[in-house]
């Protein structure tokens, strides 16, 4: 089966290649590793062969080294605070993937 990085708007199903990572799939749609995780209630590892549901996000952005919580709001339009909470994590870093 071969994939590309095409999704459906309102999501769809993907079949892990071999060596993909939650990483690579998250990078490859607009999507974070914690929504595919939590999707799919996923408690291992991907394989080859795996079949996912993968949500993408409307919005993504990636983190600037210059970047402040305020520069980050005006980038997705949403309060900081909502960000980190749709994004499931406490802090962000440089290059991190986040999505609204």
């Amino acid at each position: 089966m071969k994939n590309f990085a095409f999704m459906p708007i309102n999501g769809g199903y993907y079949c892990v290649l071999k060596g993909e990572t939650l990483n690579d799939i998250e990078n490859k749609f607009i999507t974070t590793k914690n929504l595919i995780i939590k999707e799919n209630f996923l408690t291992r590892e991907l394989k080859e062969g795996d079949v996912i549901f993968i949500t993408p996000y409307s919005k993504s952005y990636v983190v600037k080294i210059s970047d402040t919580p305020k520069s980050i709001e005006l980038a997705l339009g949403k309060p900081f605070e909502e960000i980190i909470r749709l994004n499931k994590i406490t802090y962000v870093y440089p290059f991190m993937h986040l999505v609204v």
